[in-house]
């Protein structure tokens, strides 16, 4: 497998950086075991709306770090509309949880 370096391809194997494959679903597969454990501990333990819950975190955290990379990468088209809607996103949670 070849990937681009801005200076041509180049194998993956001489790159240095080492690679995780689908971080998401090893997170996820993670929160899911976490939610399955508290459901084994505790009987009153909802595990799919706890499991939902803890997915939140995950989202919102990769829509902030995608917002500044985009930013950091001078990509305002990308970066602006996003922030906007995500900005949206969040008074229609408070505006509907009050």
């Amino acid at each position: 497998m070849t990937i681009f370096s801005g200076k041509g391809c180049r194998s993956m194997s001489d790159m240095e950086a080492s690679l995780v494959y689908f971080p998401f679903l090893i997170v996820i597969t993670l929160i899911a075991f976490v939610s399955w454990i508290g459901r084994k501990i505790k009987r009153a333990h909802l595990a799919f709306p706890n499991f939902v819950i803890m997915l939140g975190f995950i989202e919102h955290s990769a829509l902030l770090v995608q917002v500044i990379l985009s930013f950091a990468l001078r990509r305002y088209a990308v970066a602006i509309p996003m922030l906007l809607i995500y900005a949206g996103y969040l008074v229609t949670q408070v505006l509907f949880n009050v």
